[in-house]
């Protein structure tokens, strides 16, 4: 199973994030399972590739080639595409379920585009949502909110699993 990991590309300033993101790897390494991410080799995606490389993970990097200095060496494939809008889509059509964890605006945007996907057929996996610290409580707050004003309809649930910490990812893959 390939699992696509949506996180963010800085280093968070509370550590413990860092744990999350290690465990992650862990778990789709126990799994047997291969990474698919954004490639880099910078701030929590380095963290990812070198944990799933210690877990013995097959890595495919999807990286925009304006990144193309920033690959991590732990990436078993790399796939070049042409931008960030193409790498989103790329990583979405490889991924058999996505992980979303902490991470900043493009990390929102991602996670709101594969769920949109899914409503749309355009895309069939789950997403799961780690809510570490209750990071994504606003998000899923929005949601609610959007499903009481009748944009969303409350068969959205259905598409998304928000878990407390990366450990409880063991028992959805």
């Amino acid at each position: 199973m390939n699992v696509a990991v949506f996180l963010g590309a800085q280093t968070p300033a509370n550590p413990s994030y860092i744990d999350q993101v290690v465990e992650v790897a862990r778990v789709i390494g126990k799994k047997g399972h291969t990474l698919v991410f954004g490639g880099s080799g910078s701030g929590t995606m380095a963290v990812l590739a070198k944990a799933a490389n210690e877990a013995g993970v097959r890595i495919i990097g999807v990286v925009p080639e304006i990144f193309r200095d920033l690959v991590d060496k732990n990436n078993d494939v790399i796939e070049y595409v042409p931008n960030m809008g193409i790498r989103k889509e790329r990583m979405a059509a490889l991924g058999d379920v996505y992980v979303i964890l902490p991470g900043g605006f493009g990390t929102l945007e991602e996670m709101a585009d594969v769920i949109s996907w899914k409503r749309m057929g355009i895309v069939t996996p789950k997403t799961i949502v780690v809510n570490y610290k209750g990071f994504y409580d606003p998000t899923r707050d929005q949601i609610n909110r959007m499903i009481k004003e009748g944009y969303v309809k409350e068969t959205v649930w259905e598409d998304i699993t928000f878990i407390d910490e990366a450990q409880d990812l063991e028992s959805l893959l």
